[in-house]
């Protein structure tokens, strides 16, 4: 497309929820939405998925930019809190992509760090619903929808139920050091899996 003779610019950019283009004033002009399971969103950002996007610009002069996520997720209308909750499922595909290609000893620990989070979350969902299906006996009117909110309500009720709402309660504090361990170590080992989905995992 020209104006004054010259190409007008579309800036490309790619992350966790697709391919999009800008144009010079910022307005979104296309985009190609990412859907799937987050190991299938993980491989296409592994994959130069834009560069073919690129060609549905042709007239343009295309620049190729790092993901601003804050106008990404203005321009689709995409809640910041569905976006982090995808970010952390991708980043640790990403994680199991990258890390499972290689075999140093650093790599090996964040390999078993990350199906150890796989186990615990496992585990926590089946505490939760056993917690749930407990109290909802004697209180059918209590309800929270996150999991960690709902564990900490109940471990300062009291009795033996209060005992194992805290136990949950730690784990979940457990779980967040070692999704933390893991973006720390996944930084460290290989820079450039975190930079793939636009931020790291903390």
């Amino acid at each position: 497309m020209l104006r004054g003779g010259l190409k007008m610019k579309a800036y490309i950019t790619k992350n966790i929820i697709g391919v999009f283009a800008f144009d010079e004033k910022g307005n979104l002009i296309a985009k190609e939405l990412f859907s799937g399971k987050p190991e299938e969103i993980a491989e296409k950002l592994a994959s130069d998925v834009e560069k073919k996007f690129a060609e549905r610009l042709a007239g343009h002069e295309i620049v190729f930019e790092e993901a601003d996520v804050d106008k990404i997720i203005r321009a689709v209308e995409y809640s910041r809190e569905k976006y982090d909750a995808l970010l952390r499922e991708v980043s640790l595909a990403l994680a199991r992509k990258k890390l499972g290609e290689v075999s140093q000893q650093k790599d090996r620990e964040v390999v078993q760090a990350v199906e150890a989070l796989d186990d615990l979350d496992e585990a926590l969902n089946l505490l939760s619903e056993r917690l749930r299906e407990w109290h909802y006996l004697h209180f059918p009117e209590t309800a929270a929808e996150d999991q960690k909110k709902f564990a900490e309500l109940l471990r300062a009720g009291g009795g033996i139920i209060s005992d194992f709402a805290g136990q949950a309660y730690d784990l979940y504090e457990f779980r967040e050091r070692l999704e933390e361990y893991i973006a720390s170590a996944v930084e460290e080992t290989a820079p450039n899996t975190a930079g793939l989905a636009g931020a790291t995992l903390a």
